[in-house]
């Protein structure tokens, strides 16, 4: 595994993730043309991007940022919820004292599908937080931008929760 230092999480990397790497990637070089081959790719974006010798020195998470990324590159990737906007979801879910059913048929009414949160697209991610915001913070501009602007972690915690409830009275 290498040793460069990354922000991501060291984990081995599947043979599955090397697969998708492979595929995306051809799939890329076949409809772009920006790299001879998948060997060219490697070699001029991969390992410099990540700072490792073979794909098998990628951690999941720096798989999972590679796929990403080519299938960015094909316009046809579905790119899902980040992790922040899933744990801001939960924190706004917690803050309104949903259940979780609530949530999900939410959801459903706003993308007429029944999706989990970790199935949302990202923009779809973002206007349903958008829309949890506006029912929390009913009409209270200053509350709909301290929420908008607070982290997940800022919504659950006590601090957060007492000064977005002295915002709303």
């Amino acid at each position: 595994m290498s040793s460069a230092n990354t922000p991501y999480k060291q984990r081995p990397i599947t043979s599955g993730r090397i697969k998708a790497i492979h595929v995306t990637g051809s799939r890329v070089i076949k409809a772009h043309g920006i790299w001879a081959d998948l060997d060219a790719m490697k070699a001029d974006w991969l390992y410099p991007e990540y700072g490792i010798s073979s794909t098998k020195d990628l951690t999941i998470a720096q798989a999972d940022h590679a796929i990403e990324h080519l299938q960015g590159m094909l316009g046809d990737g579905a790119v899902r919820i980040t992790k922040p906007q899933e744990f801001k979801l939960k924190a706004l879910r917690e803050l309104l004292g949903w259940p979780q059913q609530r949530l999900w048929n939410f959801i459903k009414r706003q993308t007429n599908q029944r999706k989990s949160e970790r199935m949302l697209l990202r923009d779809e991610a973002t206007s349903i937080i958008i829309g949890l915001q506006h029912i929390y913070a009913e009409g209270n501009d200053e509350l709909y931008d301290k929420l908008n602007r607070a982290s997940s972690g800022y919504i659950v915690s006590d601090e957060g929760r007492a000064e977005l409830e002295s915002l709303k009275n």
